[in-house]
């Protein structure tokens, strides 16, 4: 046993002896501070499992180790200072996130709340606290029972909206299958069409559960309705025109979904069918005839809701493109403001700007017109002063690099990044507003913010490379998804 226990501790000191050269290698290392800093904990974290192995510390051997490790824990300072500063602000992150929580539970009426908005809050919460990184260990376990016990708190909300929806359902099926012994037919049928009018979710269970519900509910207005079976003969008139009416409907649909309407024509016929749709949804109909009509519409719908919507987008791309060469002829004429000797002919400028199609929107084609004509004012009268110029192109830089941020969020792309903490804040921003009752998001419209940009004035020359460059990498990427989306 003393022959093994001097091996052992002669093999412990020679691993002791590697990592105090390894640590004394690692000070002259062309390695960055990052790998350096990794490495650095390794080692430490070897020798501290030497000494769990039960062979006693080589005291001059941990003193040569400890020396090194501090050397090379000095030349490692500036990236653990950075990485402190990192948690630091993720903890001040996740406070913002926190405190984004609790306002809303503080302000939300539970009586009048959207439900939907509470569980969209709730799922882009969890989200965005995921998505944080680390802080240091001394908040950690605050900042998690905070946010746990605030988010706890809507869930709790969300159980409690979830049970009573449930126990809505639960009573219309017991009321729907009390009218099946109901001797009064022509009533008991008047009422389970009053029920069928309440049956609403607010905050959904599983969805195997909201099924078994529904077939419950559906089963019991399916037993009133089947006893009008002894009047067979009105009974079957009634249902071939119910029938008859259905079918028109989508045909209409299956009509314009393959005709060259415009978009606008579209919506209004589209909001018609559907009035005509609901208005048909308590008509009795062949139960047979149910599922495979209401496939047909859904199709014939969907078809037609695709048609509108490519013939939107294709009239937004014509608007956008025509905006941009617009944009681009007001560009060249700002251009010969702050470059006066590359000797634009204004004149000629003219007769290409009367040469472009006008917009449908005239309040569009107003805006692009009066960024023209304040351009050419300029340009014709010798432009303004340089600090002037310099003062508008400057105002014209910021406002196209929020912008261009704003696309980018929207398109899923990346930013600069040295616009981390800006764009951080703006999606900070847009979740808290999205949390907020009758609030939008201010990213929505991808059109809009393509035609702010279109309308905003030039940037100064050194800027407008850096952003033209970002503006169609966000453009490009929104394009493809829009593609994607209407694909899909």
């Amino acid at each position: 046993m003393r022959d093994l226990q001097k091996w052992r501790r002669w093999g412990a000191d020679q691993h002791r002896i590697g990592l105090c050269e390894a640590m004394e290698g690692l000070a002259t290392a062309d390695m960055s501070l990052e790998a350096l800093a990794l490495r650095l904990h390794d080692l430490q974290m070897e020798w501290k499992g030497l000494d769990k192995t039960g062979s006693p510390v080589n005291h001059p051997l941990w003193d040569r180790f400890h020396a090194a490790s501090e050397r090379l824990y000095e030349r490692c300072r500036p990236y653990f200072e950075a990485q402190a500063a990192e948690r630091e602000e993720n903890r001040r992150q996740r406070e913002e996130v926190c405190q984004a929580l609790e306002d809303f539970l503080a302000r939300v009426d539970w009586q009048r709340v959207d439900w939907k908005k509470a569980i969209r809050a709730e799922r882009e919460m969890r989200q965005t606290w995921a998505a944080l990184g680390p802080v240091d260990a001394r908040t950690r376990k605050a900042l998690e029972k905070r946010f746990h016990n605030a988010i706890k708190r809507l869930g709790t909300q969300l159980a409690e909206e979830r049970e009573r929806n449930q126990a809505l359902k639960r009573d219309l099926i017991a009321r729907v299958e009390a009218l099946g012994s109901e001797a009064d037919l022509p009533t008991a049928i008047q009422e389970v069409k009053r029920l069928q009018g309440l049956w609403h979710s607010t905050v959904p269970a599983r969805q195997q559960e909201e099924n078994r519900l529904w077939q419950q509910f559906r089963a019991g207005c399916d037993a009133v309705f089947s006893r009008r079976r002894g009047q067979q003969e009105a009974h079957t008139a009634e249902l071939t025109a119910n029938l008859e009416e259905r079918e028109a409907i989508c045909r209409d649909a299956d009509g314009l979904a393959t005709g060259e309407a415009e978009p606008e024509d579209l919506s209004d016929a589209l909001r018609e069918l559907d009035r005509r749709w609901r208005d048909t949804e308590t008509l009795a109909l062949p139960r047979q005839a149910v599922g495979q009509l209401n496939q047909r519409w859904r199709a014939a719908r969907h078809r037609l809701e695709r048609r509108r919507l490519e013939r939107l987008e294709a009239q937004r791309q014509r608007a956008l493109a025509l905006l941009s060469r617009q944009a681009a002829l007001c560009a060249r004429l700002e251009r010969a403001r702050e470059t006066p000797e590359a000797g634009l002919d204004l004149a000629e400028s003219e007769r290409e700007w009367q040469a472009l199609p006008v917009h449908r929107d005239a309040a569009l084609q107003a805006a692009i017109t009066a960024r023209f004509n304040t351009a050419a004012a300029a340009l014709e009268e010798g432009g303004a002063p340089a600090a002037g110029i310099l003062e508008e192109l400057t105002a014209n830089g910021r406002r196209r690099a929020e912008l261009c941020l704003q696309l980018e969020i929207l398109a899923q792309v990346d930013s600069p990044p040295d616009l981390a903490k800006e764009r951080l804040a703006l999606q900070v921003t847009r979740l808290k507003e999205h949390m907020g009752d009758g609030e939008r998001d201010p990213l929505e419209s991808r059109s809009q913010l393509l035609r702010e940009w279109y309308l905003c004035g030039s940037a100064p020359l050194a800027e407008a490379a850096g952003l033209e460059a970002r503006f169609e990498r966000a453009r490009q990427a929104l394009e493809r998804s829009g593609e994607e989306t209407q694909a899909a």
